[in-house]
């Protein structure tokens, strides 16, 4: 992943709920987390999640409408969104922790390991604890596109 990152945008996480947001078409919350996976679409910021993200969506779409169309929807996020690892170290990280909540623990140094810039998703206060900022789509919105079209600096300017 760091490859990956040289003078390029910020590299975001993303929860369930905000790829849940678009592919479920979830009303009031579709349009600013379509923003934030357009962004990602066009390379004007680098998204990733973890498994459990993806195993997560899959299973809500496919309990609202069938197999066929979760997995075509996780086909499809597949081309613009990357997925960090979540190894034993992190799952043992997860499990000794003092987060109250196992999974968001798991998001959390998922996250972290990755070295993200910043985590999207609707529950910010489940993410209180992390290294990283967590914020709304639209929070992260004004944040991506303070940068679009600037990149990530790798050096003092001259």
């Amino acid at each position: 992943m760091q490859e990956l990152r040289g003078k390029m945008a910020k590299c975001v996480f993303l929860d369930s709920d905000v790829l849940i947001d678009v592919f479920a078409n979830r009303g009031p919350f579709y349009e600013n987390s379509a923003a934030i996976l357009q962004l990602a679409e066009t390379g004007k910021c680098l998204a990733f999640t973890s498994p459990l993200v993806i195993a997560n969506v899959h299973y809500v779409l496919q309990r609202f409408s069938n197999k066929v169309v979760a997995g075509s929807a996780i086909r499809k996020i597949r081309t613009f969104v990357g997925v960090v690892d979540m190894n034993q170290r992190i799952v043992d990280r997860a499990l000794n922790s003092d987060l109250p909540d196992f999974e968001d623990a798991l998001q959390i140094y998922s996250a972290e390991n990755a070295v993200m810039d910043l985590i999207v998703t609707r529950n910010s206060d489940h993410y209180k604890t992390s290294s990283i900022s967590a914020m709304s789509p639209v929070e992260a919105m004004a944040v991506l596109n303070q940068r679009v079209g600037y990149g990530r600096p790798t050096s003092s300017p001259t």
